[in-house]
């Protein structure tokens, strides 16, 4: 009884909050500056003037997000190609050691914070989801 209790009401409740929280939220606003359907790699992966010299608008469309990482990543490339050795571990502690102050250790207080409450026919039923001090260590 309690599983397709939960598999025909709770279920479709739930999903129709979570569908609710994701298509009314004012926090993601993200309008496609993209009209053809297509992904322009240089726009997406390189900075404006570079996306520009290759055949992009350089106007970066997709935001700031993966030019900036790939050209770090890049930089980190070419730092260690002149060196004449690439050190991955180096680069994976110090990308994490700016995030959580220690290198090779990721560290999140508050990963997931969901509260809601719905009802049920005459029932209120409230749901919490948290995960809290969450690490991931190389």
């Amino acid at each position: 009884i309690l599983s397709r209790l939960f598999q025909v009401n709770i279920r479709k409740h739930l999903n129709n909050v979570i569908d609710i929280a994701i298509n009314d939220s004012e926090s993601c606003n993200y309008q496609s500056n993209v009209s053809d359907g297509l992904v322009n790699i240089p726009d997406m992966m390189l900075l404006p003037l570079d996306a520009k010299s290759v055949g992009g608008s350089g106007t970066a469309p997709y935001g700031s997000l993966f030019p900036l990482a790939f050209d770090t990543i890049i930089d980190e490339v070419e730092k260690g190609i002149a060196s004449g050795s690439i050190d991955v571990n180096e680069m994976i502690r110090a990308a994490t050691a700016a995030q959580s102050g220690y290198g090779g250790l990721l560290f999140y207080d508050s990963l997931v914070d969901f509260d809601t409450e719905f009802e049920l026919g005459s029932v209120i039923l409230g749901l919490q989801l948290k995960i809290y001090n969450t690490s991931i260590e190389n």
